[in-house]
């Protein structure tokens, strides 16, 4: 009768060792790996965008809100990879890095939104199918979703522990 009791919970329970990719938290890497692979794919959407435009592919006329979108969309994709590049490099002002690009991907959307609304005619195909702007300003809301979340996510108490606690 020395075996235990199937009612009871054994005696001692070994924990199970947790990833904690040397005492970075989870958040902060895993907004760092996202930072890179967007910014990436924002890079890769650049050179896209100089190859259409030395092409002329499609006859699209460029106007100057295609040109500003353009700029701010390719200073953003700099900010967001520069940020998950020092996050995952585990720098000081990989945090700094992103809040700065969270921050100014609220602004471009907030101004392109402003741009399409304000004026609609100059906006093309990105006011809609039917000149109507609310389709494109309702969906940049969901652009704005990801900057959020990083702002939100690398606020937390364990992120800025983890900051303090990096060398300079």
């Amino acid at each position: 009768m020395d075996s235990e009791s199937p009612y009871r919970p054994p005696q001692s329970v070994e924990e199970q060792p947790r990833v904690r990719y040397d005492g970075m938290p989870k958040s902060a890497y895993v907004f760092g790996s996202l930072h890179r692979i967007f910014g990436y794919l924002g890079i890769l959407g650049v050179v896209v965008f100089i190859v259409m435009l030395a092409t002329g592919f499609g006859g699209i006329h460029y106007n100057l809100l295609n040109w500003v979108t353009f700029l701010l969309n390719g200073v953003v994709t700099g900010l967001m990879t520069y940020a998950g590049i020092r996050l995952l490099k585990k720098k000081r002002n990989g945090v700094m890095w992103s809040n700065r690009y969270a921050w100014a991907s609220i602004a471009m959307t907030v101004l392109q939104d402003l741009a399409i609304v304000l004026f609609p005619a100059s906006a093309g195909a990105a006011a809609g199918e039917d000149g109507s702007p609310l389709k494109a300003v309702s969906l940049s809301v969901i652009a704005l979703i990801y900057p959020v979340l990083a702002l939100v996510f690398l606020k937390q108490p364990r992120v800025k522990d983890w900051v303090d606690s990096l060398p300079d």
